[in-house]
């Protein structure tokens, strides 16, 4: 499994670049305005790369190849998941080493929002991985987009019907049970992966 992950870590080399190109210019915006409130687009760029490997996988019929070698179903989803979760830690402490930088909050808040932020990021990959598993990449592809999108789509929508969005002290709430729902919702896409992989014709 530890190749797997290699080989997709490889594979994204030019994303590597386009992230850190995007890293430095964000950095540059974030500490030139001593605003680090674009933490969430970091997240959704390390959520949305496990997409771009399976579709370069997708394009090479690698997983037929490699099912030809000593792995197993259950080793393919695995990985998959578990480079998702390096992706969002990697997003976690850029958050964090940023927000620190500037010094916008303290310690305590940073942490709550970084951890917040990935758990956002934790439901997105738990509801399209299962998705992509399925389908393939190109047919998931404008599935995918309507996961990524819905959030902000209702959120506008709240603003200009003046819906009443909930007061902050539920939001903290809301904000301190997310990652414990993340983690649970993280386990059941794995396990409804893993059913869809094995039963899958490759």
């Amino acid at each position: 499994m530890k190749g797997l992950i290699l080989k997709d870590f490889m594979n994204l080399k030019q994303q590597w670049k386009i992230l850190a190109v995007f890293l430095v210019f964000y950095g540059f915006i974030s500490l030139s305005s001593k605003n680090a409130s674009l933490g969430g687009a970091v997240v959704i760029m390390c959520a949305i790369l496990p997409t771009t490997v399976m579709s370069y996988d997708e394009r090479a019929k690698w997983d037929k190849y490699a099912l030809s070698m000593p792995l197993s179903r259950t080793d393919m989803v695995l990985s998959k998941y578990i480079m998702s979760m390096i992706f969002l830690l990697i997003a976690f402490f850029l958050n964090i080493v940023l927000n620190l930088l500037i010094g916008s909050a303290p310690i305590k808040e940073v942490l709550f929002e970084s951890t917040t932020l990935c758990a956002v990021g934790v439901l997105y990959i738990s509801l399209t991985l299962p998705i992509l598993f399925k389908y393939g990449v190109e047919k998931s592809r404008l599935i995918v987009t309507i996961v990524l999108f819905t959030p902000a789509v209702i959120i506008i929508l709240f603003s200009k019907f003046s819906v009443n969005m909930p007061d902050k002290q539920i939001l903290n709430i809301l904000s301190f049970i997310l990652p414990m729902i993340s983690i649970v919702i993280f386990i059941i896409s794995i396990l409804i992966s893993l059913n869809i992989y094995k039963r899958k014709e490759l």
